[in-house]
């Protein structure tokens, strides 16, 4: 076949799949060998098995190069908590959602009128079944089985959609929609960037989940116990700061339905918003040496107060400002994360990592 034949411009063109210091490297020796076959079997192109061969391989090239480039640029480390963070956040979440909104001892939790649903079962919603593979996730996790934790995490991030729209079909109550959204988040996250962990770090991972659950725990208990009116959103019966829990149907305030609507998830983001507004600012301070700070405030911070978005509106804030804490808090946690997905890219562009040879295809 001559230089300029159709059959090696048919196949130059195949290779343009594959990185340009790639092609210089190897282009040449497989552009020949594929030339030969193509010779020997009297073709002038490829066939759709080597486009098929060349694209997967070109592919794995690239790959390996970003990951090269990526690994140069020495951000990857900063990046290794988020997983746990993530799966930390949904458990403690799934274990104090199912005390305080599915069962509490001695009171029968029974709000499913007040969403015209149907309760679930001895629950007044169908969370425990998403809480249930939170939980077995986390307990898998943490004694080493982590393909099972993966495989269970998988299920809690499709669960939380799937659970939403069947409740709302069949007519059975569900905790609610952002709550669902935010849990679905934890999973994808926690799955993606869970590493495998030793022994140490998984006691350790062990230990901080046990003690927020046991933390949040207890405010929450101290809380319903003491009638603790705090600012939560909806509340129907106006402006109070304290109530008395032995009158009736007043502890619904705080468990069951209460949890969700009024006093639960509104007492634990009035407190968390303030730390994720301080760790946001924090991360775009320094989010050129520690991306992964201004990734993991925006990505998780930001939906674990929007569990109760209420609460953001009551923030305080100076001027023109006030009233706008959802609004805002929304958007510092956009921008870190833009910025942190940019710090990433201009710093992974900057380490010049050459792409890896890799195998002929």
């Amino acid at each position: 076949m001559s230089a300029t034949s159709p059959a090696e411009a048919a196949f130059r063109r195949l290779l343009r799949a594959y990185p340009r210091s790639w092609r210089t490297a190897h282009g040449e020796a497989l552009l020949g060998v594929m030339l030969d076959v193509a010779d020997a079997d009297g073709r002038d192109r490829p066939t759709a098995r080597e486009g098929t061969a060349v694209v997967r391989h070109a592919l794995s090239t690239w790959a390996n190069a970003a990951s090269d480039r990526l690994d140069r640029s020495g951000v990857v480390p900063s990046f290794a908590g988020i997983g746990p963070a993530a799966l930390a956040l949904g458990t403690t979440l799934a274990a104090v959602s199912f005390l305080f909104g599915e069962w509490f001892p001695g009171v029968p939790l029974t709000w499913a009128g007040d969403f015209h649903a149907a309760p679930f079962g001895p629950f007044p919603s169908a969370g425990p079944l998403l809480y249930a593979v939170w939980l077995l996730a986390f307990g898998a996790v943490v004694a080493g089985a982590v393909g099972t934790g993966r495989l269970l995490l998988a299920l809690a991030a499709v669960g939380a959609p799937v659970l939403l729209t069947v409740c709302d079909r069949a007519g059975v109550a569900r905790p609610p929609l952002l709550f669902l959204y935010t849990m679905a988040l934890f999973a994808v996250v926690a799955l993606v960037g869970l590493p495998r962990q030793d022994g140490a770090t998984r006691r350790r991972l062990g230990a901080v989940v046990g003690g927020a659950t046991a933390a949040v725990t207890a405010l929450l208990t101290a809380v319903t116990a003491l009638g603790l009116a705090l600012p939560a959103w909806d509340f129907p019966l106006g402006s109070v700061t304290r109530l008395d829990v032995r009158d009736p149907g007043t502890v619904d305030f705080f468990v069951g339905l209460g949890f969700y609507r009024y006093f639960g998830l509104g007492t634990i983001t009035l407190l968390a918003t303030p730390v994720v507004i301080g760790w946001l600012l924090v991360g775009l301070a320094t989010v050129w040496r520690r991306p992964a700070r201004a990734l993991a405030a925006g990505l998780l911070g930001v939906p674990a107060v929007f569990v109760d978005p209420g609460t953001l509106s009551k923030l305080w804030l100076p001027g023109p400002l006030d009233g706008e804490g959802t609004l805002l808090t929304l958007a510092l946690g956009v921008l870190s994360v833009a910025l942190s997905l940019l710090v990433v890219g201009v710093r992974t562009a900057r380490a010049g990592a050459a792409p890896s040879p890799g195998a002929a295809a």
